[in-house]
């Protein structure tokens, strides 16, 4: 009985029963450029940057990119406040500029 016990407990760490973390892609600028050229709405492209937890650290210069190619403002200031959500949080992934 204890032979077998134990043979479970070791299975069950060999097996790697502990936790993982799922992580998503971050959502690139030029993606978010992507959906609002191909229509889709501020909503939309707003819960996907929710869902993939992405931080963008924006200058004015990526400010005005982003309203230049036709992103919504909701988005870009969704965009921005990312940043400050990310501080209260502490569990969203940093993009910074390459």
């Amino acid at each position: 009985m204890k032979t077998a016990l134990l043979l479970l407990i070791l299975a069950a760490a060999v097996s790697g029963c502990h936790r993982r973390q799922y992580v998503l892609d971050p959502l690139e600028t030029r993606e978010i450029i992507a959906l609002s050229r191909e229509g889709k709405s501020s909503d939309g492209i707003i819960r996907e940057i929710e869902r993939s937890r992405t931080v963008y650290v924006m200058d004015s210069q990526d400010v005005l990119d982003l309203h230049r190619a036709g992103v919504d403002r909701r988005v870009i200031d969704h965009m921005m406040m990312t940043v400050e959500r990310a501080a209260g949080r502490g569990a969203w992934r940093f993009r910074q500029r390459p």
